[in-house]
């Protein structure tokens, strides 16, 4: 029954540094492959950062400039995506109008040149309500204030002489 013994405990002793073997094989793969992970990772951010134009990485860019951008219509927008600002030509092919609004969405600056060629100014309330007009055209310049209810306050026309 002794060597019984002897030879079970050689077996497990055996046994015990095959499996010691094969912990410290699986240890080191697992650095390894956590190692190569991480640097992968790394690499992946950088490049992120290299390509993300939109981040606000601390590097200083120069803007692009153009010599000339030509377009119908440029039209600027707020964090909401909603239009605030606006140059165009009218689809009749008179204008370029501008067109400003406030906060809220409501047009209080209109600035343009009409079909036959007159230029005009409109400036609204808060409410989007007309209150100020100034043009020129052919006639001479004009100027006319509203009061809230749409209703003129002060209205001049001005005839240029020949």
């Amino acid at each position: 029954m002794k060597e019984f013994t002897e030879v079970r405990l050689e077996n497990l002793e055996r046994e015990l540094a095959e499996t010691k073997a094969e912990l410290g094989r699986v240890k080191r793969r697992n650095l390894l492959l956590l190692r190569g992970g991480f640097l992968i990772a790394g690499l992946l951010a950088l490049v992120w950062m290299t390509l993300n134009t939109g981040c606000s990485a601390p590097f200083k860019r120069e803007a692009t400039v153009q010599q000339e951008i030509r377009a119908k219509k440029f039209t600027l927008v707020d964090e909401h995506g909603m239009d605030r600002a606006t140059l165009s030509i009218d689809k009749d092919g008179s204008g370029p109008d501008l067109v400003l609004t406030d906060k809220n969405y409501h047009i209080r600056i209109i600035l343009g040149l009409g079909k036959s060629g007159n230029a005009g100014l409109i400036l609204n309330d808060d409410n989007g309500l007309s209150r100020a007009s100034l043009s020129v055209n052919k006639g001479g310049p004009s100027l006319v204030l509203l009061d809230e209810k749409g209703k003129g306050k002060i209205i001049s026309h001005f005839d240029i002489p020949d």
